[in-house]
């Protein structure tokens, strides 16, 4: 794929988040990502694997102060070189109500091998705007 290629196929990812559910966020996941993937989150142990990813993203979306249906990418910047793409953006995590239960700014590079995210890493403050989450524990311990 061409870096075009790359950059159309994160945009669309991060689309299919928004259809409307938590599982069409999962399935969203599993259309995109390797089966191998490496997922990184800042203050987080990596994730290795597409199940291990849905269930890092399944232990802060089910939250009942969060209950994050879709996420809503404000994207700032992007930008793709060879098989890796970088984004500047806002997530806005949105419950079943529409609201945004929390937004955090985030760089991430997303690098890609046989047409599909092969490691994704988001770099953001997981001290900030994650209270009382498996990341906000997770980076007490970084």
């Amino acid at each position: 794929m061409s870096a075009g290629d790359n950059e159309a196929h994160v945009l669309a990812f991060f689309k299919a988040w928004e259809k409307g559910t938590f599982a069409d966020l999962c399935e969203a996941y599993r259309t995109y990502l390797a089966p191998d993937v490496r997922y990184e989150n800042s203050g987080v142990a990596p994730c290795n694997g597409i199940e291990e990813a849905i269930d890092l993203i399944t232990s802060v979306c089910t939250l009942p102060e969060l209950d994050i249906q879709t996420i809503e990418v404000e994207m700032f910047h992007i930008a793709a070189v060879g098989d890796v793409v970088f984004t500047e953006r806002t997530d806005w995590h949105r419950n079943t109500n529409g609201i945004a239960t929390l937004v955090p700014k985030i760089c991430g590079v997303m690098e890609f091998k046989n047409g599909l995210i092969a490691r994704w890493a988001d770099y953001f403050d997981p001290k900030a705007g994650f209270p009382d989450t498996k990341l906000e524990e997770q980076a007490k311990l970084a």
